[in-house]
């Protein structure tokens, strides 16, 4: 006699495959379900959950059935249960069993061990957190000695030990800028791998965020804003020392400021210039880095905190990689947001908020 279709999926798959009436009792079953109680799909018709499953794990079952039945809409879960000592976990899913009329008139559910593939991504994820954590202690083994060799060039640069003549000055240049370079490349990759856990709480501390962030910033891109011509304007000064005083990660946000500063130099142009703003607002500062270069075509701002789509798809000059994505996210997970808008002069504008903090009961006051 020839099978049908449904017959032959029921007893091909390798899921457990049931279709109960409204009270639950078994009216078709995959045979697979059946061989893994060691009976017939025979045997199994008109029984019910309750006769083969530890009781927990039978109320859990009709917990779902019951829901849709009254609402008519699917479920789809996942599902650990322990059997002999063994954790199993299981893929489920339940759809309303429907007549010719529409009406419901039982359930089917679709059943699926899934153990090894649930194990294998504990493992992927132990094994991810194990380098994770390897890479953040390199980096932050890296960072000091990094910052004791850029100031050791720094102070041969300007003669304190001894002058010297133009081509070692400049070779030394050379190597205190790409030290530079290395270490905000530590600080990067440090603080993008601190919060690659999901919930993981940034460590914060008091900054002033002129004096700790944006003062050190602009001493440590110095000799880039000079090679660049460009000026940072005096609107600086809208943001004095102890203006904004916030309990938030220092070195995260010196991250946000270097790449806002360093992407107006590579985009503003030679000569550009570059101005910082500062509004108190409610529960927020709203700060921001503005610079007088070309804006940002409107096509392309969807683009801009969108990861990987650098490339063809970028607007000419501009890059479109992780950098912007990533500040985001830090400023997101300090409790604030980052966007971009162009100014009514036709000028780029990165606008972002930071909390503010009760500073007096932050130092016991």
């Amino acid at each position: 006699m020839k099978r049908t279709f449904f017959e032959a999926n029921m007893d091909t798959t390798p899921d457990s495959v049931v279709y109960s009436d409204l009270e639950g009792h078994y009216l078709k079953v995959s045979k697979s379900k059946a061989e893994r109680w060691g009976l017939t799909r025979r045997q199994m018709i008109g029984k019910t959950d309750f006769d083969f499953m530890p009781e927990e794990e039978a109320l859990e079952a009709r917990k779902y059935s019951v829901q849709v039945i009254e609402t008519g809409q699917p479920i789809e879960c996942e599902q650990k249960v322990v059997r002999n000592g063994d954790v199993v976990w299981y893929s489920l899913s339940e759809v309303p069993l429907c007549d010719e009329e529409g009406t419901i008139i039982g359930t089917i559910s679709t059943s699926r061990n899934i153990t090894t593939r649930v194990l294998q991504e504990q493992k992927n994820l132990e094994m991810s957190k194990q380098i994770l954590d390897m890479v953040k202690i390199v980096s932050h083994d890296l960072s000091s000695p990094l910052i004791n060799i850029s100031v050791i060039a720094k102070l041969i640069i300007r003669g304190n030990f001894g002058e010297i003549n133009d081509e070692v000055a400049k070779a030394t240049n050379d190597i205190y800028r790409r030290i530079l370079k290395l270490r905000g490349d530590v600080l990067d990759y440090l603080h993008k791998f601190s919060n690659l856990s999901e919930g993981q709480e940034v460590e914060k501390e008091v900054v002033d965020l002129r004096k700790d962030v944006i003062d050190e910033v602009l001493e440590e891109l110095d000799e880039c804003i000079k090679d660049n011509n460009s000026i940072v304007d005096s609107m600086l000064g809208l943001i004095p020392v102890g203006a904004v005083v916030i309990l938030s990660c220092k070195v995260q946000l010196k991250i946000v400021y270097r790449n806002l500063i360093m992407n107006a130099l590579k985009y503003g142009g030679d000569g550009c210039i570059i101005s910082f703003g500062f509004e108190d607002k409610v529960d927020k500062y709203f700060l921001n880095v503005f610079n007088n270069g070309p804006a940002i075509l409107e096509e392309y701002e969807p683009l801009l905190f969108e990861p990987f789509t650098q490339g063809g798809n970028a607007q000419k000059g501009i890059s479109l990689g992780l950098g912007l994505p990533t500040i985001r996210n830090m400023i997101r997970n300090l409790g604030g947001d980052l966007w971009y808008k162009t100014t009514s002069s036709q000028h780029p504008n990165f606008i972002f908020t930071v909390l503010k903090s009760d500073i007096n009961k932050i130092q016991g006051v």
